[in-house]
């Protein structure tokens, strides 16, 4: 069973009704010839007769790879105790008193996934699971080679992202967006994630953790699918994790 829910129709029309006369503020993403970008935003107006929705953008017109028209954003927002996501076609951005405007053609249709599906979950005890990365925009060069990919290990996840501790490496880009590969169980099918690399903190051993944001999910079906994985996999772990905490003896 999917961890999200699909909502439509005047439960939908609602949420988002809320959205914009509560000024709500969210999360749009897009796919640019530089991967992944994230920007925050705010609900400013929609239209229900034509599925129009306008955003308050921060910076997304600024220098290059901006979104054209015609492009595909991810539109992400907290609503009560669950997240809303939703996948719309940008039409043009206008600005209205100084502040930028995109206008976004709305499907009709919202996801929800409950917020604790966002709350970090770390692998059960005793449990490696190794994460191979890779610069997005190396990935499928020919000339790419082993040396390319970096390898690390999973210490917890969330809906939203994820941290991995990896050798000591100083050519790390934050703020790029990265391939990453995992296999949470043998035998089973790799997760193959875009993830944009928020931070990057050294560790006194000599080692990095990574700090990984997932970024686009919401946009297409493809990503739906990922984010519902995710989320099943992060209620596994924290399952595993009160087994054991039930089953270890106070103060042993």
């Amino acid at each position: 069973m999917s961890a999200i829910q699909v909502v439509s129709g005047h439960q939908a029309e609602t949420i988002l009704d809320v959205a914009v006369r509560e000024d709500f503020q969210g999360i749009v993403s897009f796919h640019s010839p530089n991967g992944w970008r994230a920007y925050k935003c705010g609900f400013h107006s929609r239209d229900r007769h034509d599925g129009g929705i306008e955003l308050t953008t921060s910076g997304m017109t600024a220098g290059q790879g901006a979104p054209a028209p015609g492009a595909t954003l991810g539109v992400s927002f907290r609503y009560g105790h669950k997240k809303c996501m939703f996948g719309a076609v940008l039409e043009r951005f206008d600005t209205h008193e100084g502040e930028e405007i995109a206008r976004l053609k709305w499907s009709g249709e919202l996801r929800q996934l409950q917020r604790r599906a966002y709350e970090r979950a770390a692998p059960p005890r005793g449990v490696v699971i190794p994460v191979r990365f890779r610069l997005e925009e190396n990935v499928g060069k020919t000339a790419s080679s082993d040396r390319e990919t970096r390898h690390g290990q999973l210490e917890n996840i969330s809906a939203g992202g994820m941290r991995i501790k990896t050798g000591a490496s100083n050519d790390v880009r934050v703020g790029a967006t990265y391939r990453c590969i995992m296999t949470i169980k043998p035998g089973t099918p790799a997760l193959i994630l875009d993830a944009v690399l928020r931070h990057a903190d050294p560790d006194r051993d000599g080692r990095v953790w990574l700090g990984f944001q997932f970024v686009g999910m919401e946009s297409t079906p493809e990503g739906e699918k990922l984010l519902s994985s995710i989320a099943q996999i992060v209620s596994r772990f924290k399952r595993a994790r009160a087994r054991h905490a039930r089953s270890t003896p106070r103060g042993g």
